[in-house]
């Protein structure tokens, strides 16, 4: 799926985040929760996921990436 311009990292932490229902309200999921689903730092999942979605906002927009 080339939709939108990730790499395999972000669309996994993007994938994962939705799935486990970090973007529901009230959040059903921590950063760090999904960081330890991969083995990674709390910061690193918070910085693949900030840059996945970044990417995504900009294609949806249809905004030149920055």
């Amino acid at each position: 799926d080339t939709r939108f311009d990730l790499t395999a990292e972000q669309r996994e932490a993007i994938t994962l985040a939705a799935q486990a229902g970090y973007f529901d309200t009230p959040r059903e999921v921590t950063l760090s929760e999904l960081g330890g689903e991969l083995g990674i730092s709390e910061q690193a999942f918070s910085q693949r996921l900030r840059a996945a979605t970044e990417e995504v906002v900009l294609s949806a927009l249809n905004m030149p990436d920055r």
